[in-house]
């Protein structure tokens, strides 16, 4: 029963995402792959920032073709999803230069990118797990503002949460403990 309010609480508060506002640009942080790119198309294309920005583009499914032609998923839901969103033009899209290992390491580096290129404000998408760590780094940063946004595409195709699902447990229990080592590392 304990280890069941623990998830539940866990499932509240790793979650986390801030109202939309008009941006410099969209980063789409690395991992889970449509789903992010996606929810920055839908970002992108309801005129929120004019530029999708990549960290990296070493496991993207052809980033200069995105939403151009079929990526092959492997699902009809996917397949079905994917052929709604409409593509970004090629001077929309922007890789970064580096290697990131972790998020550590990627959300410095964006905010690098950021004042190198004098934006203002940034929309960051990542997953919901993810959400809370992301907004408590990039709440460190103090010369550019960051909208935190979560991809709703995640829970739909795969009908469960992520705290529900046995195979991504460690992930979630991972990322609860790098959030509590950040807390804990400000005392």
């Amino acid at each position: 029963m304990l280890a069941l309010t623990v998830l539940i609480t866990i499932d509240r508060f790793l979650p986390y995402q801030d109202d939309l506002k008009t941006s410099d640009a969209i980063f789409v942080l690395d991992g889970e792959y449509p789903f992010r790119i996606w929810t920055a198309l839908d970002i992108y294309h309801g005129g929120y920032a004019p530029l999708v920005i990549f960290p990296r583009a070493d496991d993207l499914h052809g980033v200069q073709k995105l939403g151009k032609e079929k990526r092959g998923y492997g699902s009809v839901r996917y397949e079905q999803i994917d052929s709604l969103h409409k593509p970004l033009p090629l001077d929309a899209i922007r890789i970064m230069d580096g290697t990131y290992e972790n998020t550590a390491q990627e959300l410095p580096a964006i905010f690098n990118y950021a004042r190198e290129y004098n934006f203002e404000n940034i929309i960051l998408v990542t997953s919901d797990y993810h959400a809370r760590r992301v907004r408590i780094l990039a709440d460190r940063n103090q010369s550019v503002s960051a909208i935190v946004r979560v991809t709703p595409y995640q829970a739909m195709l795969q009908d469960l949460r992520w705290t529900k699902q046995m195979g991504t447990l460690r992930v979630v229990l991972s990322e609860f403990a790098k959030v509590m080592y950040l807390y804990l590392s400000e005392l």
